[in-house]
């Protein structure tokens, strides 16, 4: 790793939930959630440089989330909140598989945001997630931090995780998903992504017709099922997943990606890389990071990896960056 690794940041703007958690029909925990601040939360315990873009509001659940958030070394810098403004909290219930259907209270005006992204810098990495990352309501947003990592020539990773749920809003989202595609070096998706989005779940075809004339690289989960790599070649490469006993699935795409991001960042993967050589980097040795991530996560009912694996990684990447 060089110094200029060292010093990588990743950026992710995503909705800030505080998510209320419930098992045979009683509340077991209350988790400060939203698919970004769930991949940054566990990318700052891992100890990488992040920083986050949202807004909530100035009640008791917004003050949690953000005092959470600076907790775990999050740059908060850009977290707006309004008084005004009704914070997002979800109900996550757990089913006897321990996976998770919600339902979100939100208020209905804008997110405020001033619109002047922190400047970034090549080699940082910007992390776009979910219906957020398409919504017209926060488009306002996401289209200038775009346009801040392709100034600065920032990898863009995007997750589309689009539930079933919003399918009846594709219509009025599937063009600022196209440009997400388009402006992503590494495009993230499920295969429930893939049906709700494009009517298959056959990722080969949906890599072919629909994404990869737009972004070169697909990373395509599938649950239990093998990881399915896209970058271009003949066949994708497939890598297994880590089988655990999972006490709650709530994190597990969102720690997959911080996962993703952290072996990135540690093994010295540049935007470079992705577009000139994709076939050249050893995905195995992501995906597998990526997996572990996921693993920890489901292990436990809070929304990241915990502390402990947190610190092991930490220490590693330390290890890492003093070359032993």
């Amino acid at each position: 790793m060089t110094e200029k690794d060292k010093r990588r940041r990743v950026t992710a703007t995503g909705e800030m939930a505080l998510d209320i958690v419930f098992k045979n029909d009683t509340p077991v925990d209350a988790v400060p959630g939203g698919s970004a601040l769930n991949t940054i939360v566990s990318l700052a315990r891992a100890g990488i440089s992040t920083a986050f873009v949202s807004a909530t509001g100035n009640d008791y659940a917004g003050q949690r989330m953000r005092n959470f958030l600076a907790a775990e070394g999050v740059d908060v810098t850009a977290v707006e909140t309004a008084g005004e403004m009704r914070s997002t909290v979800s109900l996550a219930v757990l089913d006897s598989h321990n996976n998770a259907s919600y339902t979100f209270y939100r208020d209905s005006r804008p997110l405020p945001y001033n619109g002047r992204p922190q400047p970034m810098d090549e080699g940082d990495i910007l992390m776009l997630s979910s219906f957020h990352a398409v919504s017209p309501a926060t488009r306002h947003m996401t289209v200038p931090l775009l346009d801040e990592a392709r100034r600065a020539g920032a990898m863009v990773v995007y997750d589309m995780n689009f539930r079933p749920a919003h399918k009846a809003d594709l219509p009025d989202v599937i063009q600022n998903m196209t440009e997400n595609m388009r402006r992503a070096d590494i495009v993230r998706a499920s295969t429930e992504d893939l049906m709700t989005v494009f009517g298959t779940a056959d990722a080969a075809e949906a890599y072919r017709n629909h994404i990869s004339g737009h972004c070169r690289i697909l990373v395509c989960t599938d649950g239990e099922r093998p990881v399915q790599i896209f970058t271009g070649a003949a066949a994708p490469m497939t890598v297994g997943v880590r089988q655990v006993e999972a006490v709650s699935t709530i994190g597990a795409g969102d720690n997959y990606n911080a996962g993703m991001i952290y072996a990135l960042i540690r093994h010295g993967i540049s935007r470079d890389d992705l577009s000139t050589r994709p076939d050249k980097i050893c995905w195995e040795r992501i995906a597998e990071c990526a997996a572990a991530f996921a693993a920890d996560c489901c292990t436990h009912t809070g929304n990241n990896i915990s502390r402990e694996f947190g610190m092991h990684m930490r220490q590693e990447l330390e290890q890492n960056n003093n070359g032993q």
